[in-house]
């Protein structure tokens, strides 16, 4: 064999395999995927559900899975939850959303009305991992955080620090237990 034909060999075997290399790499970015990358993944499959119990009303402003560990740390909303499902309970998904939302505006409303009869939050709570509505809350401020931190934590700027002024912007509200606020 030549020196030609050899470098056309493996100019060709080298080609297959930058061609076999990135198929591989592209089937990952085109496949089909269960999940999101979040902790929460499962519970978008909640937003239907959710969106209904509000009579597709508001934005959706957030979308979280709770465990049975921060359920723990609500007996009340415990026995609610357990309650509405007629069994136990080990976690759910909750969605907010934001708009203007009356107790007798949702379906299967839970707790007490705010104050003026109506609040710019509703908080639905679906089970896991049946996807039915459990509860519906109509709340003045999200009751836990919903959204996911995507630039890192809430820091100041502080000069000489890289980062933008005035930081990244976390969450709007406040409050950090399930009970909070419900």
């Amino acid at each position: 064999m030549n020196g030609r034909a050899r470098r056309a060999g493996l100019a060709g075997r080298a080609g297959l395999a930058a061609l076999a290399v990135a198929s591989v790499a592209l089937s990952g970015c085109v496949s089909p995927r269960n999940a999101l990358g979040t902790t929460s993944s499962q519970c978008y499959r909640a937003v239907p559900v959710a969106s209904e119990a509000v009579h597709d009303r508001g934005r959706l402003a957030g979308v979280r899975l709770v465990g049975q560990k921060e359920l723990d740390r609500h007996p009340r909303m415990i026995d609610l939850l357990t309650s509405r499902v007629g069994g136990q309970v080990h976690q759910v998904c909750v969605i907010s959303f934001h708009g203007q939302f009356r107790l007798d505006g949702v379906e299967r409303p839970a707790g007490p009305a705010p104050s003026g009869g109506s609040g710019p939050v509703a908080v639905v709570v679906v089970s896991v991992p049946q996807n039915r509505l459990v509860a519906t809350f109509v709340v003045e401020r999200e009751p836990l955080p919903l959204r996911h931190e995507v630039l890192g934590p809430l820091r100041r700027y502080r000069p000489g620090v890289s980062g933008p002024p005035g930081g990244p912007s976390g969450p709007s509200g406040g409050g950090s237990g399930l009970a909070g606020g419900l």
